[in-house]
């Protein structure tokens, strides 16, 4: 983990060699072992270093020709690769990074970042001069900057859709979206996509080609780490993560997040990954209310619901987890998959045996009976085909949406990747989706300032490419509920294939529960003068609150998002 910034002029006026500093002490936390400013006339980099025992990692790396180049994350040989390639030098990479080339002989200046967006890497682009840095706060240290929320973003975010893979919370700040180069130059911005699957699909059944590939992907991201941890739901994904991880490692660190609710199955889990010597003990947190430990993030909000680490580990846990890995990008493979398969049983006009298995799909995950079979089907729609179903119902914007924030929203975005089935086309649409990039830089951000880098081994690129190329019906042979991954793997965890509700920690009074709920929604919406009315109707919202309280569920987590966002934005413009 480092952090990296940086400064171009098109026009020709010089970098601002003290703007550069601001912004380099402003990422100071992700590195804290060192700090390197480089200006050369129009353009300058900075990059604070995390420690490391290799030698190679002292940036900004410089070659005779005036190329200057630096990193955050995992890239071999990086200046040489640019050297020889230019800004196809990222085309191959499999790591997590974000990185930036100053090309001196074409007086460029190159962006990119990994497939999927582990690593985050934000700019403002005024026409003239592009500010880029490894987080947003780095880049209002330019007094040019202002820090106003961007509406569009947060009708996105209300209606739990994101539409734009390269906005942000803050109106004039971007992204660079996942899987793509930034240019700049003497013809100004661009963007293109380097990388996406073949998509061809192999007719053999490839666990075995699997299993190779994702213990490849979880040792090289432990080649590294000086200290290595899991974060551990129970949850099937990580606790694959951490078995085959403490295969080859032997027992890892590990944090749990326990709180009401917690699945029995998924403690089981825990237990077991103990008992085989996968883990140690882990950390965990209980006793922490899910609302307050969201509430604990600085970031913006999204609909992920991820842990907020900083909610749940001291600042010394570093000496711990100097790298965590996670079991984010699971479900876009296995779940979306599985909902791709399905669709590909519609298309090809199977109707009754898609009935069929959109019953035994929810039953995997603990529905059951109709109502739960054809949500099922509706998830395995694409989102046009939902999109249109919503307008057409009148559902596009809802009523308590603020209508001049519906008309804000962006178009939806379309990718023109083409796959050969629709399983492959829906795991690429839920990788690519704006929702994933927006919770994995929440959770960078949030590990960087305990000095930890989470990494991500279902989102290394061999491992997407393995999934997508296998055929639907060789996917989903087994059944659901992540059987082809469950089965590839073995990690001699037992295999699960029927959710059961069963909870380690139940609600023990589930009516005061709801009740201390709404009191805290209050609390922070409708006992002061909330921010989020300015988005959100408050009569509408004050309605949706009395529904929850009189019987719970339907509502719950619209308000959550409300409190959420209140809180972000109190805490990001203050009055």
């Amino acid at each position: 983990m480092s952090g990296i910034a940086g400064v171009f002029h098109t026009d020709g006026r010089p970098a601002d060699a003290g703007l550069l500093g601001r912004m380099a002490e402003a990422l100071a936390h992700r590195g804290p072992d060192g700090e390197a400013c480089w200006v050369s006339g129009s353009v300058g980099l900075a990059h604070r270093r995390l420690a490391s025992a290799a030698a190679h990692d002292k940036f900004p790396l410089i070659d005779t020709e005036g190329r200057a180049l630096v990193v955050d994350g995992r890239l071999d040989e990086p200046l040489e690769r640019f050297r020889r390639r230019g800004a196809a030098f990222v085309h191959d990479a499999f790591g997590e990074f974000a990185v930036a080339v100053w090309d001196a002989p074409a007086q460029t200046l190159v962006c990119s970042r990994d497939a999927f967006g582990a690593k985050p890497l934000y700019y403002h682009w005024d026409g003239r001069r592009l500010l880029f840095a490894s987080e947003v706060v780095a880049l209002f240290c330019a007094p040019t900057v202002a820090r106003r929320p961007d509406a569009a973003t947060i009708a996105d975010y209300l209606l739990m859709d994101f539409r734009d893979p390269g906005a942000t919370f803050f109106d004039g700040i971007r992204r660079v979206p996942p899987g793509h180069v930034l240019t700049v130059g003497p013809r100004g911005l661009s963007l293109r996509r380097y990388w996406t699957p073949s998509g061809a699909t192999r007719g053999d059944d490839s666990t075995s080609e699997f299993a190779a590939t994702f213990r490849a992907a979880v040792a090289d991201r432990l080649a590294d780490a000086p200290a290595a941890g899991v974060l551990l739901s129970g949850g099937i994904d990580s606790t694959l993560v951490a078995s085959v991880a403490g295969a080859g490692r032997g027992p890892l660190a590990a944090l749990t997040y326990l709180h009401e609710g917690f699945l029995a199955e998924d403690w089981e889990a825990i237990t077991a990954l103990e008992a085989v010597g996968a883990i140690a003990p882990p950390r965990v947190r209980a006793g922490l209310p899910l609302l307050d430990m969201l509430l604990a993030s600085a970031e913006p909000p999204n609909d992920e619901g991820h842990p907020v680490v900083e909610a749940l580990l001291d600042t010394g846990a570093a000496a711990e987890f100097r790298v965590l890995l996670t079991g984010i990008g699971a479900d876009q493979l296995s779940r979306a998959g599985e909902r791709g398969a399905l669709a590909d049983r519609l298309r090809s006009g199977r109707i009754v045996s898609a009935w069929r298995e959109a019953g035994a799909l929810a039953r995997a995950y603990g529905g059951d009976g109709r109502r739960a079979a054809v949500d099922a089907l509706w998830s395995a729609l694409s989102p046009r085909v939902r999109r249109t179903a919503r307008a057409l119902s009148g559902r596009e914007a809802p009523v308590w949406l603020v209508p001049r924030l519906a008309r804000s929203r962006r178009p939806p975005w379309h990718d023109d990747a083409r796959f050969e089935t629709r399983m492959a086309a829906e795991i690429w649409r839920a990788l690519t989706a704006p929702t994933l990039v927006f919770a994995l830089e929440k959770l960078d951000a949030e590990a960087a300032r305990l000095g930890i880098e989470p990494r991500h081994p279902y989102l290394d690129r061999r491992v997407v490419e393995c999934v997508v190329a296998v055929r639907p019906e060789v996917f989903v042979h087994h059944g659901y509920r992540k059987q082809f991954v469950q089965r590839a793997l073995g990690a001699g965890l037992p295999l699960r294939t029927i959710e059961r509700c069963a909870e380690h920690l139940p609600v023990a009074d589930p009516t005061r529960a709801l009740r201390q709920e709404t009191a805290r929604i209050d609390a922070e919406l409708f006992d002061r003068d909330a921010r989020v009315f300015e988005y959100v109707d408050r009569t509408r919202a004050r309605r949706m609150r009395d529904e929850y309280l009189a019987h719970g569920g339907r509502h719950g987590a619209r308000l959550w998002s409300f409190v959420l966002l209140e809180a972000w934005l109190r805490r990001t413009f203050p009055a």
